[in-house]
This record gives structure tokens, sequence and C-alpha cells, in this order.
């Protein structure tokens, strides 16, 4: 029942305040200390639209994990679907699967009968729906083997696709990818990956302009550590790795099928990155719209994509702002973001966008429960500092 909010300027205690009825599924906290703490400013989530970039603010336990707690991270991505009715809090999907622990790999084979080669040559590669139906099919005997090793990893989000290095479009009707904008196309950017839906996009960008020249595979996880019958802890993400890149030597005739393809793929894992464990959704004005607190055990729902309002693990920040019109004693006021007054006489080039993420970014706190039991609630929302709540 002790709270330290931390922050670079030292930690400071905090305080609970009471709440009854049905508010009590939030945790409110009063930052006591007179530093002026900067506030993470809120804007209502229905504002949001298809495609809208959004940045993932938070903190991240690293997989080498150094010092007494998390480290400040930051994710890009766009919102890609948005369903609910408009007076609701809506459902965001995110573009990338931002929030898990995210490992890449590569692979020399695909998981079907042939073993069919992950070619590094156009004219050698799978077209159209075959290509599409190889994919879906190694991801289906992946999921398996997941599954089978932990619950957990039952609900994992696994892609195979292509990791963009430069800027491409792609002409749905045409069925072709261009390296100009050309009409009736739609873009996609560096780094972005590229998936094979079997409808929208039918053919794989030229290996060229892909990361590594062939398919690679993502798989993301819950960022959390689960015990082995051998009394060892693993991470999700090392018990994915161990999977997949065996070792399968020395025992071939105790092999499963499914075993045996994965020893035949060869994967190798290329690049690890840490998922959230605690995260802001912002819109490209430095304002928050979601806000994302993972649980640490029991079956965690798809957290990878996803801000939904259904989820326990989401708060909305319509569900927030309502949340505190109800309390008497709490005042605040939204104002809307503006740039600073600059002293220089001079005419300078200010980039509004930037100035406006670099303050949301100062605004960002961790809260630390001190004590044997962290609360039950799934939520903990920390306020303003100073005097006031």
């Amino acid at each position: 029942n002790r709270f330290q909010v931390v922050t670079e300027n030292g930690a400071f205690p905090a305080q609970e305040i009471i709440l009854s009825g049905d508010l009590d599924q939030y945790l409110l906290l009063k930052v006591n200390g007179n530093y002026q703490f900067p506030v993470l400013p809120l804007s209502y989530s229905h504002g949001a639209r298809h495609r809208d970039p959004v940045q993932i603010l938070g903190n991240q336990f690293t997989f080498t994990q150094q010092g007494p707690g998390p480290r400040p991270a930051l994710a890009d991505s766009r919102i890609a679907a948005i369903l609910g009715a408009q007076a609701d809090p809506r459902f965001f999907t995110l573009h990338n699967p931002s929030l898990g622990d995210r490992v890449v790999f590569t692979f020399e084979k695909y998981l079907d009968k042939r073993g069919t080669p992950n070619t590094t040559k156009d004219e050698d590669m799978p077209q159209g729906d075959d290509l599409h139906r190889l994919q879906s099919a190694s991801l289906k005997r992946l999921k398996a083997a997941l599954h089978a090793i932990h619950n957990l990893l039952g609900n994992a989000d696994l892609r195979i696709g292509y990791l963009l290095k430069n800027k491409l479009w792609y002409d749905a009707v045409k069925q072709r990818w261009h390296t100009l904008p050309q009409p009736q196309t739609k873009e996609f950017s560096a780094g972005e990956w590229v998936i094979l839906d079997g409808r929208h996009i039918r053919f794989a960008p030229p290996l060229d302009q892909v990361e590594e020249g062939r398919a690679l595979l993502q798989v993301s996880v819950v960022p959390g550590i689960v015990g082995r019958a051998n009394g060892i802890t693993l991470r999700l993400s090392k018990l994915v790795e161990g999977t997949l890149t065996g070792p399968f030597d020395g025992l071939e005739n105790n092999f499963t099928s499914l075993e045996k393809a994965l020893g035949d793929a060869q994967f190798k894992m290329i690049r690890s990155t840490p998922g959230f464990r605690g995260a802001a959704l912002l819109n490209n004005q430095g304002q928050a719209i979601g806000m994302f607190f993972p649980g640490y055990s029991g079956r965690t729902p798809d957290v990878f994509q996803n801000f939904s309002s259904y989820d326990k693990h989401v708060l909305k920040t319509d569900h927030l702002i309502a949340f505190l019109n109800r309390l008497p004693d709490v005042r605040y006021h939204m104002r809307p973001p503006t740039l600073p007054k600059l002293a220089a006489s001079e005419k300078l080039n200010f980039d509004l966008q930037t100035y406006l993420l670099a303050k949301a970014r100062a605004a960002m706190v961790l809260v630390q429960v001190s004590g044997d039991e962290a609360p039950t609630t799934a939520t903990k929302v920390a306020a303003k500092g100073g005097t006031r709540p």
C-alpha cells in the first residue's frame, strides 16, 4: 500500500486517493512534493482516424536487465483499422504489433512437406496464390509448435513477410510493385512489413528491396517470464527462440515430423526487441489517446496490435476523462497543444510535431509499488504532482 513515482528528478512519495462505488477500478495517486511535474496531455480517442500516425511511448524491461527498473522506449506505428460506434471508445488496431516482445528470424525452408526453399532470387520464388498458401501453411504449423510448448504462446502474433529497405508502391489492380509513385498505387514506407493476404497483396516485393533479401518470420509474444518443469525460468521470447532454433541434431529418430520440419527450416534469430511493460498511445500532436498496462500472470489476450476498449489491460482516454469528470475534488484543464513563446527576435524553423512529441516524452513517469503485494487493480493512473491531486 505504498507507492513511489520515479522520475529523472528523483523518487517522490505518492498516496492513494480513496474512491468509492463503481470508480474503484482505478487507482488515483497524489504525488507529494513541491516539484512541478510536466503533464502528459490527453485527447479523446474517438478523434483518431484510419492511417493516422501514432507513437507508442512507455517503458521496457530489456532482455539483459541492468538496474532496478525499466528503460524509456518509443515505437512508431499507424492506425490500421478502427471499429466501434462513434459515441463509444474505439477499438484501435495498430499496423505493427509493437507492444509485445518481438523476435525476427530468417529461415532457409518453408514448413511444407517438400521443404520449399525460402529463395533469395525473384525468378525462383513461388508466385501469387501459391506463395500465399505456402506461407499460410507454414504459419499454421509454427503456431501448433509454439502452442505445444506453452499455452501463452498459443496467442502469439506470427507473421511471415518482407521488411522493406526502401519506400515502394503497390498497384493492387495490376499486381505490380513500383519504385516510384504511380496512379492508383498504395505507398509502403521503408521499415514497413509487407504481408501477402491473397487478396489485396498477392505478390512479394522485389527481393533486392527487402531486408535479408528474402521472407522473414516475426514473432510477438507477451513480455513475461514463465517457469519450466526443471525449475528454470525463461522469458517467453527466449522460449520461442529455443523452440525454433533447436538444437535438432543427434536425435533424428525421436523427432516428430513437425520437429524435423523446424530443424530443416534452419531458423536463425537476427533481431529481438523487448516489449512494453506500460505505454501511452500518442497521436501526432503528442497527446495520449490510450494507455496500456499489461498483466504479469494468467492468460493474456492479444495485446500486440490492439488498443481495445474491451481489453482489461487498455485504458482509453475517453474512459479516463469521463472518470475525472465524475470526481468532485479533482480539477484539471484541457488545453490545445501550442508552441512556446520564443524569446529570440529572429524567425526560427520550429517543428511543431517534434516539439510536442518531445514534451510528451518528458512527461512520462514510472509508478513503482513498494511493499509485499501489488494492488489488484488492472490500471494505475498517476495524477499531476505538486500540492494538488
